[in-house]
């Protein structure tokens, strides 16, 4: 019983969790990122340090119309997880647009 217990949980709720606790902001000056379960934590990636955006769809994503978008800079990479997939689109031209407004004001 214990057992199932606590596969219900590592298959259920932590899954839940990890959605519902992921948000993301994108700004003229950069993209904040906010994640964790039991740890909170707070990225903030300065446009002027976005290298390249990727949209990524895997086949499970793509059987249910999601995608993932990776922010690529110097210092590594940062993920966005199941994103609709038109949102994705939006977010991925989003954060092109700006990072090529923030490179031309250098």
């Amino acid at each position: 019983m214990l057992t199932l217990l606590a596969v219900l949980i590592l298959v259920v709720l932590v899954p839940k969790l990890r959605y519902i606790r992921w948000s993301y902001a994108i700004k003229e000056q950069g993209i904040e990122l906010h994640h964790g379960i039991w740890l909170w934590k707070k990225t903030l990636i300065p446009m002027v340090r976005v290298q390249h955006v990727e949209m990524k769809q895997g086949p499970l994503l793509r059987r249910y119309g999601l995608a993932s978008i990776t922010i690529s800079t110097a210092a590594g990479s940062h993920t966005i997880p199941a994103l609709v997939e038109g949102t994705a689109d939006h977010v991925q031209r989003e954060i092109s647009a700006y990072a090529e407004v923030s490179k031309d004001d250098l």
